[in-house]
């Protein structure tokens, strides 16, 4: 699919969806060997194939910097077509259509799947005391209705925790933000003509900025990365080139994801480092013009499945591995063949649960946005318009 508001090609188009769908893939893979398995500082003598299979399965955390950096391109890059004919109307309804259609559900589902899991073998280790490696306070005491309320108006790490067991929507929080802050200052620095609108854009920001905390606006840097590459022009080359180009950033991109996994990398700059080097290679994917090779059409096909159910993926899969860990008690595995197998099955059960939980909402976007668009305002909406939430 070629996104018009972007400008990708359709192989483009189809290698972010490929890179959208894995990094989803490995917040949930990275959860389940968390909290299936022993911690790799447990293992008696680790052999080179589990030590590198530790190291690409904890990768959660540094592919939701991957998630903003898209989200910076795509999102940052339609505020900034839009902004000749701007209206926050349009902008807002189609942004809190793309998240509630999820998040909604996705919070009532958790909290039916928590209920469920507390009352299991494992649950009271899992909900009343810390669960290693993943939460300093317990579980519990995150399921009262003023935390769903909170969660549900994205104040959560700012004035609510995530709610139940469902922690990977910490993101969300600051996705909603940069939605909102990012347009704010793009209005007041492109607004001369229309002094009230970058009046308004100014007086939001400076609030955001204000009460926004600042481990927050330190991910908006991260965030706007992927609206530079957007800015960027694009570079008109050879195929060696490019390959060559591609090699260089692709290898510098997975070379710090491997550095900020073992450590290696200040933590303060971890997250900055590992969202430039990607940044790097996300310009060699979308901005470098050439006439590259057909795409296949199985590849394509594989990458539009995993983007689809990306969001809804990252939304649910949470509390439905913990379901999961609660029912088989508390005893962490081995990473033998046996209990890698078991870990791969439980990888795809709750993929397949994610996928069909996004038949049910994101996959109905498109026409609930469009319906919704009609009924607030008089313009018709975007044709491909770029959507990416983590």
């Amino acid at each position: 699919m070629i996104d018009k508001a972007t400008s990708l090609t359709q192989r483009a188009s189809a290698r972010l969806d490929m890179v959208r769908g894995i990094a989803a893939l490995a917040v949930m893979v990275g959860h389940i060997r968390g909290l299936f398995f022993l911690d790799y500082s447990d293992l008696a003598s680790p052999s080179p194939a589990v030590t590198l299979l530790y190291a690409v399965t904890g990768l959660g955390h540094q592919a939701v910097m991957v998630f903003f950096v898209l989200s910076g391109f795509l999102i940052g890059g339609s505020v900034m077509t839009a902004m000749k004919r701007w209206t926050w109307k349009r902008y807002l309804v189609s942004r809190l259509c793309r998240l509630y259609l999820v998040l909604l559900p996705a919070l009532l589902l958790t909290a039916v799947l928590d209920h469920i899991a507390y009352r299991q073998p494992g649950g009271h280790v899992y909900f009343d005391l810390p669960i290693a490696h993943f939460s300093i306070q317990a579980l519990a005491g995150r399921h009262y209705l003023s935390v769903f309320l909170g969660n549900a108006l994205f104040l959560q790490t700012i004035l609510v925790p995530t709610f139940g067991s469902n922690s990977p929507l910490w993101s969300l929080a600051n996705e909603f933000w940069y939605y909102m802050l990012f347009p704010a200052l793009v209005l007041t620095a492109y607004s001369p003509d229309n002094m009230k609108r970058r009046l308004m854009g100014f007086l939001m920001a400076l609030l955001m900025f204000v009460l926004l905390p600042g481990r927050m606006l330190a991910g908006f840097l991260i965030w706007l990365m992927g609206v530079a590459i957007y800015a960027l022009p694009p570079l008109h080359t050879g195929r060696g080139v490019r390959w060559g180009l591609h090699f260089v950033t692709s290898g510098t991109f997975f070379g710090t994801l491997m550095l900020s996994r073992v450590q290696r990398i200040p933590a303060d700059w971890s997250d900055p480092a590992v969202g430039f080097a990607f940044a790097q290679w996300l310009y060699c994917l979308v901005r470098i013009k050439t006439a590259p090779p057909a795409i296949s059409p199985l590849y394509e096909w594989w990458a539009r499945l995993f983007s689809k159910c990306s969001y809804s993926l990252y939304a649910v899969h949470f509390p439905m591995v913990l379901l999961i860990r609660t029912l088989l008690g508390t005893s962490l595995w081995a990473p033998s063949l046996r209990n890698l197998a078991l870990g791969a099955g439980t990888s795809i059960a709750v993929f397949l649960f994610g996928l069909a939980f996004s038949r049910l909402t994101e996959a109905h976007n498109d026409t609930m946005r469009a319906r919704l668009l009609r009924l607030f305002t008089t313009q018709p909406p975007l044709a491909n318009a770029p959507e990416v939430t983590t």
